[in-house]
């Protein structure tokens, strides 16, 4: 139980991060046009 909720926290961790790097290359791509 306490291992499956590590893993919850970790995948959570993960996918935030990935969102976050996601939303930065969203952002540069947008500035990068607007020039």
């Amino acid at each position: 139980m306490h291992l499956d909720q590590e893993g919850i926290i970790l995948q959570e961790r993960s996918l935030a991060i990935f969102s976050a790097i996601g939303i930065a290359e969203v952002v540069k791509l947008d500035s990068f046009q607007g020039q």
